[in-house]
């Protein structure tokens, strides 16, 4: 009830100081900018009672997907990597790909909902997680940041004024060694477009990958686009559907081997937990990720 007097609230606000997205959100929610306004409204909802509705620290079951996702994201090798989480929510991905190796100062966290990126920032103040940084924007702005960065606007010595990096020798317009999309993939209305948009942000390193991950599995979120298809835009792909992206971005696809060997059982292994990852297949010509030496 007090999450429904939030929306309502805020719906309000809406009407009378954004009159346009207001309409907007009533006649075509589909919009794109109704639809982020929706994404946006439904989490900072979520966040302002996550004191009430979730336990501070993840269950045993939870930790064990996380620490599989930051392991499939970082695979042990204690580099120097650089991290965009999409969809980041609170963080709690952080603490995992730290333990698994990632360096906190490296990690970006991006998300359209600012209470999250609030409560974020709030509970990783601690020393151990010094230098990592959370944003409210989308991954449409980061690629625009991204562009920006190549053409040189902006430049600055050490990591540039959009914290994307400016080292030598690195493909500015490709900042990210690793991207993870951690059950934020189905907010997107176009799946392939997402993971395109992504990919031109991942540097040309045979280590470089997209991380498509979601906790609770495909299954979750058929079940939360049929509630709630305003919000929910689609469904986690298939593996054969993510297998023809990823021959359309130049990428392979790969699944721990804890979800099965065979396309029938990896299948039934999504739908209780997703996770895949995406490498750049083909290397013409490797370029430098921020710094991919072993440290």
């Amino acid at each position: 009830k007090a999450k429904t007097s939030y929306i309502g609230y805020t719906l309000a606000y809406l009407k009378n100081e954004m009159p346009e997205l207001y309409e907007g959100l009533k006649s075509d929610p589909s919009r794109s900018d109704c639809h982020a306004a929706l994404v946006e409204l439904t989490y900072d909802a979520v966040a302002a009672f996550l004191p009430v509705t979730h336990a501070p620290t993840p269950t045993p079951a939870a930790q064990k997907k996380l620490q599989a996702i930051a392991r499939s994201s970082v695979d042990g090798s204690r580099r120097a990597w650089s991290l965009l989480d999409v969809g980041c929510g609170t963080g709690l991905l952080l603490p995992f790909l730290s333990a698994a190796g990632a360096p906190p100062s490296r990690y970006r966290g991006i998300d359209i909902s600012s209470r999250m990126i609030d409560r974020a920032r709030a509970d990783h103040k601690a020393a151990a997680f010094a230098g990592a940084r959370f944003n409210a924007v989308s991954l449409e702005t980061v690629a625009e940041e991204a562009a920006a960065a190549e053409a040189g606007a902006g430049a600055v010595s050490g990591p540039g004024a959009s914290g994307l990096g400016a080292e030598a020798g690195v493909d500015a317009s490709r900042p990210y060694d690793v991207i993870i999309f951690n059950a934020a993939l189905q907010f997107f209305p176009d799946t392939r477009l997402a993971l395109l948009t992504a990919s031109r942000l991942l540097c040309r390193g045979a280590h470089a990958r997209l991380v498509i991950a979601h906790m609770q599995g495909a299954g979750f979120v058929r079940q939360e686009k049929e509630e709630n298809p305003t919000v929910v835009r689609a469904l986690m792909p298939g593996l054969t559907e993510l297998q023809d992206i990823g021959r359309d971005l130049g990428m392979s696809v790969a699944v721990p081997s804890f979800l099965g060997s065979d396309p029938e059982s990896i299948a039934t292994g999504m739908e209780d937990f997703y996770l895949a990852v995406m490498m750049w297949e083909r290397l013409e010509e490797e370029k430098p990720c921020s710094d991919s030496e072993d440290s």
